[in-house]
């Protein structure tokens, strides 16, 4: 006896899919709503938000280049810019949730090194005095990842 099963999937606006069919990439799917005949649950979408998200990283220490301990906060926010890059640099396996966590440890440690070479690098003098600066870092390393 056959099932026959209409599979439903939704692609919000701030969203875009990946239809995988049989663990093999089908297409890319642009926001609406999309219906298809899976008569063995052979199909699967992945949902990578577009949204802005956030990343706190809070009580970090580093030393100045006098020797003064300066302890700060980071708040930084990224946006998935190009969705298949993102989707090749993980492991499909876990999730998107699990994905997006990933991508929100990585990006927060090359923040903190960011922050931390630039802090290292500057006398507390200047980091005082560079303060709005230094809130508005952008480095090559941040803006790659």
């Amino acid at each position: 006896m056959i099932k026959l099963k209409k599979k439903r999937i939704d692609v919000y606006h701030n969203q875009v899919g990946f239809l995988f069919k049989n663990n093999k990439l089908e297409k890319k799917l642009e926001p609406g709503t999309y219906r298809m005949w899976d008569f063995d649950n052979n199909y699967f979408c992945y949902l990578i938000p577009l949204t802005s998200r956030h990343i706190n990283i809070i009580n970090q220490e580093v030393l100045s280049k006098d020797n003064i301990a300066f302890r700060f906060s980071l708040y930084t926010i990224y946006k998935i810019t190009d969705p298949e890059q993102f989707m090749n640099s993980f492991n499909l396996q876990n999730g998107v949730m699990y994905m997006l966590a990933e991508a929100d440890t990585r990006l927060g440690g090359i923040a903190q090194l960011a922050i931390r070479d630039k802090l290292s690098s500057m006398n507390s003098m200047e980091i005082n005095e560079k303060r709005t600066e230094i809130s508005d870092l952008k480095t090559d390393a941040v803006q790659e990842a």
